[in-house]
């Protein structure tokens, strides 16, 4: 968590000429909060910072401020956010880090209907706590991490993780709607992860190209898991259906697929 300096206070109503003014006042370590109501950035403006700076929500219901803009962290500089919704415009990224620093997000909303990325961490450090992750249209919410990027995730809701290029994320209590897909990275989870598989026949859970997915326990509410394996290793200790529901599993023969101490094999 970033060290706070001066509060800057954003109220509803604000001209973009405030927004500008505030974006040349803010030095290191300042805060900037937003009085509840809805702010529409313009298409034109992007929140670039390469400081340390954190905004928040005056209010601890993240529903209160919703905030339309686009975000770019650059190298090194450490974000903090709180109790805010944040909206992706229209066929834009929405929060692009790019920094070894943390990133912290708490009790905050990430809304979208575009199939970019919402989240985008670029060589990142991002810690999510209490937060969501999702697409009003399908369910297609991307938290996308890449270039050795570190994502902790803690009691959130995603619609979809997209873990590549030797990035790993770590969960605890948390929902995945949609689907889990690793590639050359990794993914931990050591209590629970509530897995609803939305798609069931496209997502699920999927592992590939020299991949290490560890999961203690995944609860399945919906009708049924798919489990992709390609050139990749998955270990569930535990499997809980809650309605009699079916496992799918697709794997190639340099896989290894275990669930609950059983050794699963290709189909022939």
């Amino acid at each position: 968590m970033i060290a706070m300096g001066i509060l800057h206070i954003i109220k509803h109503g604000s001209k973009v000429s405030d927004f500008e003014l505030m974006m040349e006042k803010v030095k290191p370590e300042d805060t900037i909060q937003f009085e509840k109501g809805e702010y529409f950035i313009p298409d034109t403006m992007q929140f670039k910072f390469d400081i340390n700076v954190g905004f928040k929500g005056a209010t601890e219901n993240p529903e209160d401020v919703k905030l339309h803009a686009r975000f770019l962290l650059k190298d090194n500089a450490a974000f903090y956010m709180e109790n805010m919704t944040i909206v992706t415009p229209e066929g834009d990224a929405g929060l692009t880090l790019r920094n070894k620093k943390v990133s912290f997000f708490k009790n905050c909303i990430f809304e979208s209907e575009t199939e970019r990325p919402i989240i985008h961490g670029i060589g990142a450090d991002v810690y999510l706590q209490k937060c969501v992750i999702r697409n009003n249209l399908n369910h297609k919410g991307i938290l996308y991490a890449e270039g050795k990027t570190t994502v902790t995730l803690i009691q959130s809701s995603i619609d979809m993780a997209v873990i590549t290029d030797n990035s790993q994320l770590n969960a605890s209590q948390s929902l995945i709607i949609s689907s889990l897909i690793v590639k050359q990275s990794s993914f931990f989870s050591e209590d629970y992860t509530i897995v609803l598989n939305y798609d069931r026949e496209t997502y699920g859970i999927v592992t590939e190209d020299v991949s290490l997915v560890r999961i203690n326990k995944v609860i399945c509410p919906e009708e049924g898991l798919r489990v992709v394996a390609k050139d990749g290793t998955l270990k569930i200790d535990e499997l809980e259906f809650t309605n009699n529901n079916k496992l799918s599993i697709e794997m190639d023969n340099s896989s290894v697929v275990v669930i609950e101490d059983n050794s699963i094999s290709p189909e022939k």
